[in-house]
């Protein structure tokens, strides 16, 4: 209202001084109220500064400026490092099952689960009777064969016979003990032998049960432990930037296990069914406790910066502009919000690498930037 009052009496100053070509008794009069008029106005503007004060002084509703509680943290160059995150299995480089050369009868199991078996040992049997009467007719044969032979040579040691009569004879002899050498290596390959060193994991050959080649539901497991790797398929998208050498992180969760690798192979093909390539990664010789088929979490680093800008990811925010964080400056002795914007390269979990936008030591706002805007004064915790 004060105000008002005032514009009212400046309008009607500014009438009255615009009054011309009057008496001068009458312009001294207007001058006079004049006079008198700017008084009052210089009254007033003592009175309304005066209840200025007052008021401010009085009002429990008048905001201050707005300040606003935030967490900082200062920025310094680290490395970031991205990594391929798979999940893979530990498998035996020797895990055998061994089966039956030949079709027939399982007539003896020699091994049980748990067996420590060495290279060549014999691990079952089976039926070879209609082998043995086999062997016994070539025998006869041989034995009869052999006989023939002596004598004709004989005769045609005392010039008597043809030498074709003798040739044909030493020929018999001969047939017949290449058939004999034959079913000797069939006879053998009735018995089953352990192709590797290692331990028995699992028996499914049971006596009178048929053996076939490659029947696993009629077999014997060996699994050499001295040998283990991880074995975990990769993506067609990373084709070309996984190497062998390269380090691999490893965590077996069923043993809370975490160990250091690296990739020992790198398959050479992608496979037209899942689009998947293989990748292979040799365990180290304090592997204990780790067995085959553990499940693996592989992390496979594919990229690293040395010396980048290393953010939260959650402190990134976009706009029509593009993305952009706040941090604090320091304006006058106040911690001011600044808006800066940034170029984001790669992320990995909660972290995002900067490209360009930040430097070291500027102060990123990590906790209240969500409720913040450019230039405003910002309490630091």
């Amino acid at each position: 209202m004060l105000r008002s009052y005032f514009s009212l009496v400046v309008v009607l100053i500014t009438l009255t001084s615009c009054g011309g070509g009057e008496a001068p008794d009458a312009l001294k009069t207007k001058q006079t109220k004049l006079a008198d008029l700017k008084s009052q106005v210089s009254q007033l503007n003592a009175e309304i500064t005066t209840l200025e004060k007052e008021i401010a002084t009085l009002d429990t509703t008048k905001k201050a400026d707005r300040t606003r509680l935030v967490s900082v943290a200062p920025l310094a160059a680290q490395t970031f490092n991205h990594f391929i995150e798979l999940q893979g299995s530990v498998v035996a480089d020797q895990q055998i099952y061994v089966t039956p050369r030949m079709p027939g009868t399982i007539t003896r199991v020699l091994v049980k689960t748990g067996d420590r078996v060495k290279q060549g040992q014999l691990l079952a049997d089976m039926d070879d009777a209609l082998m043995v009467q086999n062997k016994a007719a070539m025998q006869t044969q041989l034995d009869f064969a052999s006989s023939l032979l002596q004598k004709q040579k004989s005769l045609w040691d005392q010039k008597i016979g043809t030498e074709v009569q003798y040739l044909q004879a030493k020929n018999g002899v001969e047939s017949l003990q290449k058939q004999m050498a034959l079913l000797d290596e069939q006879t053998q390959m009735l018995k089953i032998f352990a192709p590797i060193s290692g331990t028995v994991d699992d028996v499914t050959m049971k006596v009178g049960q048929p053996g076939a080649p490659g029947n696993q539901f009629s077999s014997i497991l060996i699994v050499n432990l001295s040998k283990l790797k991880v074995k975990a398929e990769v993506a067609e998208a990373y084709a070309g930037k996984l190497r062998e050498g390269a380090t691999v992180a490893l965590n077996m969760p069923d043993i809370q296990r975490d160990m250091t690798s690296r990739i020992s192979y790198v398959s050479k093909v992608i496979s037209p069914l899942n689009r998947t390539f293989s990748v292979e990664i040799g365990l180290p010789g304090d592997s204990k406790d780790v067995i085959p088929n553990m499940i693996t979490n592989v992390k496979i680093a594919d990229y690293s910066h040395a010396n980048a800008m290393v953010i939260p990811v959650n402190t990134v925010q976009r706009d029509l502009e593009g993305e952009f964080v706040y941090i604090a400056t320091n304006d006058g002795g106040k911690n001011i919000a600044h808006k800066a914007r940034i170029k984001v390269g790669q992320v990995f979990g909660d972290q995002a690498e900067i490209l360009a936008g930040l430097k070291p030591g500027d102060r990123l706002v990590t906790v209240g930037f969500q409720d913040i805007n450019e230039g405003e004064v910002l309490d630091i915790q």
